[in-house]
């Protein structure tokens, strides 16, 4: 059965993917990944617990020179964010966007479900996002982790944040 927002009424939350994964951890994603330790960002699902993906959303903010060939306020990256699934061992077991990378603002437009842009003071704030099911839910199987690697330099953006909608699939039953 495929769910809606109403059947779940309150159940449904917005959860940041921080350097954890279990909502302890760092959900800025604005650093230097490019001269040190990639920056690793997950959410992973209670041990006990199954979760569905609803939607994906990569929030963006940075004052400055945009444009569609940019990052933000980013002129250059040849590596965008890096998403991918794995189980409770590290193994991987799906790729998202593995043909598109996710290097500009242009790409990004052209293949989100959606997007939002505000202009706060000299700063601008965009967030795409993407629906993760059309046919049937994705679930985060227990003990399952999603995870957002970053290779670059990502520390001229304000902010840089990643999160999904989940749904706790014991508590919806």
């Amino acid at each position: 059965m495929i769910h809606t927002d109403r059947d779940y009424g309150s159940l449904i939350a917005y959860r940041f993917l921080d350097t954890v994964g279990d909502t302890s951890g760092t959900i800025a994603a604005n650093g230097n990944y490019s001269v040190s330790v990639p920056g690793i960002f997950k959410l992973q699902a209670p041990a006990d617990q199954d979760l569905i993906l609803g939607e994906f959303v990569i929030s963006i903010s940075a004052g400055g020179t945009w444009g569609q060939a940019r990052y933000g306020n980013i002129t250059t990256i040849t590596t965008g964010p890096a998403i991918t699934l794995h189980n409770s061992a590290g193994i991987l077991l799906r790729t998202f966007f593995p043909q598109l990378p996710l290097i500009n603002v242009g790409r990004m437009l052209a293949h989100a479900d959606r997007h939002e842009l505000f202009d706060v003071g000299s700063g601008r704030t965009i967030t795409f996002h993407w629906q993760l099911f059309n046919v049937q839910p994705l679930y985060l199987r227990k003990g399952q982790y999603i995870q957002v690697k970053l290779v670059e330099n990502f520390s001229a953006l304000d902010a840089h944040l990643f999160k999904f909608n989940t749904v706790n699939e014991d508590a919806a039953s």
